[in-house]
């Protein structure tokens, strides 16, 4: 009656240790994989940067792209040229003076609500942006 038991164990163990291989494996399969996936990705990129590196630098190294860039900073344009940039009505309202005065006001806000909290209702204001103090 022992023997059958201890049998029953060991095939139990037999398995387990079967099912452990298979599963690294298995795991090593995926590992290889996605490695030889990235290298195949990187093979290309590095291509794609070559093909870049061939058309871009020289003609960064021109004179036309060197003007060109200098008048985008317009630090250096020539006496009878005009230079403006277009700009997007988003753009322009992020930086319009108007907005900077209001999230002015809204620190100087902050900072009053500050001045009266403890450290722990500071610490809850600044992690979960609650006001806790009882008005």
């Amino acid at each position: 009656m022992n023997k059958k038991y201890i049998f029953v164990f060991l095939i139990f163990l037999m398995l387990y240790l079967l099912y452990s291989i298979l599963d690294l494996k298995y795991e090593t399969y995926k590992e290889n994989k996605i490695k030889e996936k990235i290298i195949y990705e990187n093979k290309i990129l590095l291509e794609k940067t070559k093909k870049i590196k061939e058309k871009e630098i020289p003609y960064r190294r021109t004179k036309a792209f060197e003007d060109k860039l200098a008048k985008q900073t317009s630090k250096y344009k020539n006496p009878w040229e005009d230079f403006f940039l277009i700009v997007e009505e988003k753009s322009y309202e992020k930086y319009h003076k108007p907005l900077i005065e209001k999230i002015k006001q809204e620190k100087i806000k902050e900072e009053k609500i500050y001045d009266t909290m403890t450290i722990y209702e500071k610490w809850i204001y600044f992690i979960f942006n609650k006001d806790i103090r009882e008005d």
